[in-house]
């Protein structure tokens, strides 16, 4: 399957303005640099564990997408030279080709956290996912990610949160149907 050109301009509750698109292989070098917006903490609570930095393998999964099977959005701003900023990735990659069950995971710079953008790009996750025919959303989140079990909740209020008895917890929920979602829109900033 083709990835699809999708893109939305959105501007966030605080005003910040942002696109929304699909990643693609040329995207390397951007999810680095937003790799690099994460804390240590940030990074621990989307990984698991203290990850130092991406490998050259988890660059190729993250961007080497089909658009069906694997799928990934980023959101990029600008500096003041009109540059993009990497500012976040969310993603799915399905349990099998044609599974309706799809392990999500969304992580956002530190410096953009708790302003929306993280709910704006889950539900987009959520619409692609289900307009491909996965009904489901599974993962792994830890216990004290309070940020993480919020954001779950808002797309789904009755997700299944399951201990692991190591810290973390598996989630489990149920995506709305297409149409519950608002369509790709809004104008690209001339």
């Amino acid at each position: 399957m083709q990835v699809p050109d999708l893109r939305a301009y959105e501007v966030l509750a605080d005003g910040t303005e942002v696109v929304l698109r699909a990643v693609r292989e040329a995207d390397r070098g951007l999810i680095e640099r937003g790799f690099a917006g994460l804390g240590a903490q940030s990074r621990y609570q989307r990984f698991m564990f203290p990850k130092q930095g991406l490998s050259d393998s988890d660059l190729r999964h993250l961007t080497r997408v089909d658009g069906g099977f694997h799928f990934a959005l980023g959101v990029v701003g600008w500096d003041a030279d009109a540059r993009e900023l990497p500012l976040a990735l969310a993603r799915f990659v399905r349990a099998s080709p044609d599974s309706e069950v799809a392990e999500a995971a969304v992580a956002v710079v530190d410096a953009l956290q708790g302003r929306g953008l993280g709910r704006v790009l889950l539900q987009r996750l959520a619409r692609e996912a289900a307009q491909r025919g996965v009904r489901r959303f599974v993962g792994d989140v830890l216990a004290e990610n309070a940020g993480a079990r919020c954001l779950l909740r808002g797309l789904d209020p009755e997700v299944r949160l399951v201990s692991h008895g190591t810290g973390s917890l598996r989630f489990e929920l149920t995506l709305p149907r297409p149409e519950h979602f608002r369509p790709w829109a809004g104008t690209l900033p001339a």
